[in-house]
């Protein structure tokens, strides 16, 4: 067959081919693969060939489970591609960038971390626009996918939301346009071969672990109740240790590197309760506090502490003898003070 033309076809023709070229092991695999949200990555992909924009593949261990079935089916299919340099070498590209004067930012941590709230709170400056997972972090991020015209093309679960920001904001006054992305950090790698470090930042949560495990529990729980398609109920306190671990550990890599500049770790509890702490965030991004914003801020304070609650045995059990704990204490040692 010639090269395919994956973004010319449906996605479910690129099952189809998939499928029929036996680029996966068993049939079991291609169901699973959709389970997790594995389309919505292949339609980024048929983006990203449209643009030109180069990927950096690399193998991830095996313990990250699907990760690496994605990363199995990225391999067999680029042979089939237009253009295998969309997987690049790891040279970084030059990337035309939208505005000279605007930076990239993000915002990560863990599913369940306060990724949302914060996006928020940041998102009150005028100098800030910060998409609600407007991508699928497991491809990485590039600066044409900031233009304005690309992400009002974007449909997802949360293009209105999206949409709406991309018209509150006036692009002669932005610093930082970028994402909310929980897990940001499972393809930095991706990301790093796209930007430079002086033109990213990332603000990575940190929040007590036992919240976040109690959270995807209770998030599993609902989704065993009334099977939803946006949670895995078999995604409880375990997965939460094990998708904690990996983004800590990916994390702490950026502080031994060229990239540790453009990092600041914020305390969940800290970031919406003090004052003094937010600003510091602020000054590290050299971006305003307004009047809006205070006011913004104080809305917050009075609903956002875990400080207080009591926590399920089971989960402190599931959560004591999973976590790395060594990690978790590194990364509130760097927390802003």
């Amino acid at each position: 067959m010639d090269k395919l033309s994956i973004s010319k076809m449906t996605i479910a023709e690129i099952y189809k081919y998939i499928e029929e070229n036996q680029f996966l092991l068993k049939q079991s695999d291609l169901r699973y693969l959709c389970d997790q949200g594995i389309k919505k990555a292949v339609k980024n992909l048929a983006w990203a060939i449209d643009n030109s924009i180069k990927f950096s593949v690399e193998r991830v261990s095996e313990s990250e489970g699907y990760y690496d079935l994605k990363f199995r089916i990225f391999n067999q299919l680029k042979d089939f591609l237009p253009g295998n340099d969309i997987f690049s070498s790891g040279k970084q590209t030059n990337s035309k960038r939208q505005k000279e004067n605007v930076s990239y930012l993000f915002v990560g941590g863990p599913p369940r971390s306060g990724t949302s709230a914060l996006g928020r709170l940041l998102n009150e400056s005028e100098e800030i626009c910060l998409f609600v997972e407007a991508f699928n972090h497991k491809f990485g991020y590039a600066p044409q996918m900031f233009e304005p015209d690309f992400v009002s093309s974007i449909k997802g679960v949360h293009s209105e939301k999206n949409l709406n920001l991309l018209g509150s904001k006036k692009f002669e006054k932005l610093k930082y346009i970028g994402d909310k992305r929980p897990s940001f950090n499972l393809s930095q790698h991706q990301t790093f071969h796209q930007f430079k470090p002086e033109e990213l930042k990332l603000i990575y949560i940190v929040r007590c672990p036992y919240s976040i495990a109690a959270s995807y529990e209770k998030r599993a729980s609902r989704a065993s109740l009334n099977n939803s398609n946006d949670w895995n109920m078999h995604k409880g306190a375990l997965a939460a240790c094990e998708e904690m671990n990996i983004n800590m550990e990916r994390v702490l890599e950026m502080k031994n590197s060229v990239w540790q500049e453009s990092l600041v770790v914020v305390d969940f509890d800290d970031v919406f309760t003090s004052e003094e702490i937010y600003i510091k965030l602020l000054n590290f991004l050299t971006v305003t506090y307004t009047e809006i914003m205070k006011k913004s801020f104080e809305r917050n304070i009075d609903d956002i502490s875990s400080s207080k609650i009591s926590y399920p045995k089971n989960i402190v059990e599931v959560v004591d003898n999973n976590l790395n704990w060594d990690l978790f204490n590194k990364l509130k040692g760097l927390t802003i003070k």
